[in-house]
């Protein structure tokens, strides 16, 4: 309950009463203290009250809700507290004050109610699980909290980092101008640098639970960081960003070189910062900082294609003309536009590592990031929305523009971002692609319909995936089940045999880099282009040669 006091002489407080839920608000408090299930003695109690008044702004003015907490802690009492070490502790774990001074996500002064939601889910989150978002944004927050104390980020930077500062006080602790753009960069460039990163990047893998040294470890990271970062996008009428978070989850716009110079013990990419003579004005120094970034990220500036990247990558996602790779979005048939697909599956790290390397994709990328801080100045109502990424084109003389309509810049889909990402794909894996689009070409018939799901390679693999399933199911269960007779299960042998002559004459794309028969070796003993796996590992040929 929010519970505000007035005075005789004028003022007022309010205060934040915890009147349900005490026995849970113990047992937080017995996990954040480190008791456990431990029975304390009349000689170990009082250090942990002790404790608790250091670390809860208590105050004894409701006595009443004492009653509340005395039914809650019976079991201290079973434990040898004496009744004056209760009451202590009674009256500094009821009555919470907890306010004062904070803001909300506008930036203007607000009371303790705008925030009794977080603290309580800090409160609750050990003992209690909750779904969502909250144990990664509580095992982020922890981590931002012991980085402080280690004295490997400052305490400011953590408020910037956590949401809790707005306008110059923000830019003050970041040198970076107030906007969700930059404010999410800046949570994944800490997360993702050398120093401090390597501490916070461990205290989310203890909070949670999560091997570092794992191979799924890098987006498990990425999907915790990305929830704790939508506290910057969060408005009334939109709380959560599912498409978004599972993009980063994908591997959002961190491309492997990041990941490579991280590994090395460099950080993964730097954030410019504003100059002493910028930042008075919040709107006008983020369009000239995107503007000098652009630039330099033309003119190859070390470390502002990497920028660019994360700045321009995240714009995409958060504008969702990029997403998650999914085999369901694939259309190789297709040769026009179709709403919701892509002309050929690729991560979201691929993508903007292609679109990097264009002039056409670092357009699109740097334009994109000018329309998120251009048309969504100040402190809008929401961050996430009123922006468009724009559709690029190629005028006759191979210059890349913006591609309008009536003077308005068309709006950009996710197929429209894939072709513009093709021609900075490594050449093998557009190879790859178009050896796959003219099967898929050839089998979906002149129609250019899409071939039927039943019809598709992936159907096949997946069918033949569950039957091995089930017969293996079959011969390891307990009651194990058998054939009516040896006529059924000849029949069903000779029906997998012919299945897998007919696999045999299903033809096979092979890659223009590779070498399509990787076994011969020409009679002039040569060896043939590319690499050449030991035949033994591959087939156990009987010793007769039959």
């Amino acid at each position: 309950m929010a519970l505000r006091v007035h005075y005789a002489d004028g003022t007022s407080e309010v205060f934040v009463v915890a009147i349900d839920g005490q026995s849970r608000l113990t047992s937080a408090w017995r996990n954040v203290l480190g008791i456990g299930d431990k029975k304390l003695t009349a000689a170990t109690a009082p250090s942990y009250a002790e404790k608790i008044v250091g670390r809860m702004f208590a105050h004894d003015a409701v006595a009443a809700s004492r009653k509340a907490v005395n039914g809650a802690l019976n079991a201290a009492r079973a434990s040898s507290w004496t009744a004056n070490e209760l009451e202590t502790l009674h009256s500094r774990l009821a009555p919470v004050d907890l306010v004062v001074g904070t803001y909300t996500r506008l930036g203007e002064p607000c009371e303790a109610t705008t925030w009794f939601t977080e603290h309580l889910t800090q409160i609750h989150l050990r003992p209690r699980h909750w779904s969502g978002g909250s144990d990664q944004e509580k095992a982020v927050a922890d981590a931002l909290l012991a980085a402080v104390h280690a004295g490997k980020i400052t305490p400011p930077l953590a408020s910037a980092l956590s949401g809790r500062l707005h306008g110059l006080d923000f830019t003050h602790a970041t040198g970076l101008p107030h906007h969700p753009a930059f404010a999410r960069a800046l949570l994944f460039e800490t997360v993702l640098s050398a120093d401090a990163g390597a501490l916070i990047r461990s205290a989310i893998a203890e909070g949670l639970s999560l091997d570092p040294s794992s191979k799924d470890f890098p987006a498990k990271l990425l999907k915790t960081t990305a929830i704790f970062s939508t506290r910057y996008l969060r408005s009334d009428s939109k709380t959560v960003f599912p498409n978004m978070v599972h993009t980063w989850d994908n591997g959002g716009s961190i491309i492997r070189t990041m990941w490579n110079r991280l590994a090395k013990g460099a950080d993964a990419f730097t954030l410019t910062r504003l100059r002493d003579d910028q930042g008075d004005d919040p709107y006008k120094s983020a369009s000239d900082l995107v503007e000098q970034l652009r630039r330099r990220a033309e003119d190859d500036v070390p470390g502002a294609r990497d920028e660019l990247a994360v700045l321009g990558g995240d714009a995409l996602t958060v504008a969702e003309a990029l997403g998650r790779d999914r085999g369901s979005k694939e259309d190789l048939v297709s040769e026009e536009p179709v709403n919701g697909k892509t002309p050929y599956r690729s991560r979201p790290p691929g993508i903007v590592a292609a679109l990097i390397e264009t002039p056409a994709g670092r357009l699109l990328l740097g334009a994109a990031l000018s329309s998120w801080v251009d048309q969504v100045p100040g402190h809008p109502a929401d961050y996430s929305r009123q922006f468009t990424v724009p559709e690029i084109t190629t005028t006759p003389d191979g210059t890349p523009a913006i591609a309008t309509t009536h003077g308005n810049p068309r709006r950009a889909t996710e197929w429209h971002v894939f072709e513009l990402a093709w021609p900075g794909l490594p050449a093998p894996r557009r190879a790859v692609i178009e050896g796959r689009r003219d099967a898929a070409r050839q089998a979906g018939g002149a129609g250019g319909k899409s071939q039927p799901k039943a019809a598709s390679i992936n159907a096949l693999q997946t069918a033949v995936g569950r039957l091995e399933q089930t017969i293996t199911s079959i011969l390891t269960s307990p009651s194990q089940p058998k054939f009516a007779d040896g006529a059924q299960q000849e029949a069903l042998q000779k029906l997998l045999f012919k299945a897998s002559l007919d696999i045999g004459k299903i033809p096979v794309v092979v890659p223009a880099s590779r070498n399509p028969y990787p076994d011969f070796v020409p009679e002039n003993g040569e060896a043939p282009d590319g690499p050449t796996p030991d035949s033994s590992a591959l087939y156990a040929l009987p010793e007769d040669g039959s």
